[in-house]
C-alpha cells in the first residue's frame, strides 16, 4: 500500500500534465470558407496547444453522371452515386502564433463512375463527365499521430455548379 500511493500520486501529475500539453478549448475563429475545385475548407484553429496537428476534411455527397453513345448523343446517367472523400492537412506546432493558425483542407472529386453504375443505357455508353453536389462535410482537428481529437466539427452543404454553402450543424 505504501508504493501504491505514490505511484497513483505519479500517473495523476503525469496525466495532468499530459493534458494540459493539448489544448483546453479548440475552436474555429471567424467564418469557415468553403469552395468548390474539389472541396475545400479553410478558416483559422484557435486555442491550439503545442502539438503538431491533423485536419481532416470528410465530405459526403451525390453525383451525378452524363453519358454518351459512339454516336456523340449523351443522356443523364440514372444512377446517382453516393461519394464520400477525405483530405488530410497536417499542421506543425512552430507554425502556431499564439495559439492560432490558418488552416486549408481539401477533398478531391472522386474519379467518375463506371457507365455501369452511372445508370448510362448500355454498354456502348461512356461517362463523359461527373458532377458532386457535396451535401455534409466534418472538420476534425486531432493531434497529430494519435486519436486525440480537439475538434469535431460538422456542416450541411449545398451545391450548385459553380458554388458550394456550407453551414455549421449546431
Amino acid at each position: 500500500m505504501r508504493t501504491l500511493i505514490p505511484i497513483l500520486s505519479i500517473m495523476v501529475v503525469i496525466g495532468l500534465t499530459a493534458s494540459a500539453v493539448f489544448a483546453g478549448n479548440v475552436h474555429i475563429r471567424g467564418e469557415v470558407n468553403f469552395g468548390l475545385g474539389s472541396l475545400t475548407a479553410s478558416g483559422t484553429l484557435a486555442g491550439l496547444g503545442n502539438q503538431d496537428v491533423d485536419v481532416t476534411l470528410t465530405a459526403s455527397g451525390i453525383g451525378t453522371a452524363t453519358c454518351m453513345n459512339k454516336g456523340g448523343n449523351e443522356a443523364p446517367g440514372q444512377n446517382p452515386v453516393f461519394v464520400e472523400a477525405t483530405g488530410l492537412e497536417s499542421i506543425p506546432a512552430v507554425l502556431f502564433e499564439n495559439g492560432s493558425t490558418p488552416f486549408s483542407v481539401t477533398v478531391e472529386d472522386p474519379p467518375p463512375p463506371t457507365a455501369r453504375e452511372a445508370g448510362c443505357p448500355n454498354g456502348n455508353w461512356r461517362v463523359t463527365s461527373f458532377f458532386v453536389a457535396w451535401t455534409s462535410a466534418t472538420i476534425t482537428v486531432k493531434v497529430a499521430g494519435t486519436d486525440v481529437v480537439l475538434l469535431l466539427a460538422n456542416f450541411t452543404c449545398v451545391t450548385i455548379p459553380g458554388s458550394v454553402t456550407c453551414t455549421a450543424v449546431p
